[in-house]
């Protein structure tokens, strides 16, 4: 063994050595640290009761809303809201069932995520190479940005006829529904981000020698990042009513 790794470990042991004795010698540290262990059991079971109490009331609230769902269909409210013609809980599930049972069921559901996967796809990918080109560009931004300002506004479904004259398929037609559902809110959130990227950064990047490349990857992109992924959640939600508006 090396004489001074020796002489290190040696005065590690003493060091534990008198640790350990000075905590047998001193009752009071011992019952510090008992209590101190104590408490943070405590704390966590309090947290896990906590959780636990706190999924038994979601699923009261939901049991609850059931509930008060049939009670009304059984017997026919018709204060305010009329669910006289409304389907009890039973006969949804049941009809459930059946339809589980039946192969073009899980057909139309891939379909679906077909359509979703393309025209999500196509819309983040545009989305963002658009919005970074808004964020970090005067002249993209006054060229697209009216474009984007003034066909933003107009919902999925008003889009409908000037699809199906404008497309050669109504697959094609939802596809473009579906894409303008997301295109818009992944766009703007992306420009969002990119204009709340700190210049100081940026500057410093290009005094380090990076080109407009390297900034916009290694800066720019990262900061922007979380406001991304915001348009991103939002763009799939709002998708998926642009798909339903296609599709029916």
């Amino acid at each position: 063994m090396v004489p001074g790794l020796a002489a290190s470990s040696n005065g590690m042991g003493a060091f534990m050595d008198d640790v350990g004795e000075s905590s047998l010698l001193n009752p009071n540290a011992l019952g510090a640290l008992g209590a101190d262990v104590e408490r943070s059991g405590h704390r966590a079971k309090r947290r896990q009761v906590v959780r636990a109490t706190r999924y038994l009331v979601r699923l009261a609230s939901l049991a609850l809303g059931v509930w008060f769902w049939g009670v009304a269909s059984t017997r026919g409210w018709r204060f305010v809201i009329n669910f006289s013609n409304v389907p009890t809980p039973l006969q949804v599930w049941h009809e459930w069932l059946v339809v589980l049972g039946q192969s073009h069921f899980y057909m139309d559901i891939g379909m679906s995520l077909l359509r979703i996967g393309i025209s999500f796809g196509l819309a983040s990918v545009l989305g963002i190479v658009i919005g970074l080109g808004m964020g970090m560009s005067r002249l993209v931004r006054d060229i697209v940005g009216p474009y984007i300002e003034i066909l933003r506004p107009i919902p999925a479904v008003a889009w409908i006829p000037l699809a199906i004259i404008m497309w050669p398929t109504n697959e094609s037609s939802i596809i473009f529904i579906t894409f303008l559902g997301a295109f818009f809110p992944i766009t703007l959130s992306t420009v969002h981000g990119v204009e709340q990227t700190p210049e100081l950064l940026v500057r410093a990047a290009r005094t380090l020698g990076a080109n407009s490349g390297a900034v916009i990857w290694h800066v720019v992109l990262p900061s922007a990042l979380p406001s991304i992924l915001s348009g991103l959640a939002i763009g799939m939600g709002v998708s998926w009513f642009s798909l339903l508006a296609g599709e029916i």
